[in-house]
């Protein structure tokens, strides 16, 4: 998928940032090479440090409780999203969500794809094994995400 088309609400796994936050800066982390052992879980090779001092890096992902995560990438993201949507509707065009493995645990992509619905009348799909209904209006697909997205894309 196109980057500039994707918003990470809760980042992303693939950028780092420094524990400490000795600065701002996201970085990518496609060069970092950890090894575990799959027994204990322990790493086996060095972890990641920042880039900007020697404290560790650690990944660019919101967690519980998280007051140390940097959430520029995510804002950038997510202005880009919604600059696509004041565009399409301006243009009269719909909306459809394919929401896909959202569960009830952490609503944060249910409630924005609700949102979506009801602010902009946008249609709803919604692929998930357990946690499948939604408001009045939403296609539900009691399906795992692949088995979902090939019955849409193949029917």
């Amino acid at each position: 998928f196109d980057t500039e088309k994707i918003v990470e609400r809760h980042g992303s796994i693939h950028f780092s940032q420094c524990v400490d936050r000795c600065s701002n800066d996201i970085w990518s982390n496609s060069e970092v090479k950890l090894t575990v052992d799959s027994d204990t879980f322990l790493a086996k090779s060095d972890l990641p440090k920042c880039k900007h001092c020697v404290s560790l890096s650690r990944p660019n992902i919101l967690m519980f409780g998280d007051w140390g995560y940097l959430a520029e990438r995510t804002r950038e993201q997510q202005e880009r999203l919604h600059e696509w949507i004041r565009q399409t509707i301006s243009k009269k065009l719909r909306i459809t969500v394919i929401e896909i493995g959202a569960g009830k645990d952490v609503p944060t992509v249910r409630h924005f794809s609700e949102e979506m619905m009801q602010q902009y009348g946008a249609n709803l799909v919604r692929i998930n094994p357990r946690d499948y209904d939604g408001p009045q209006g939403t296609i539900a697909l009691p399906l795992g995400g692949f088995e979902g997205l090939d019955k849409i894309f193949n029917s």
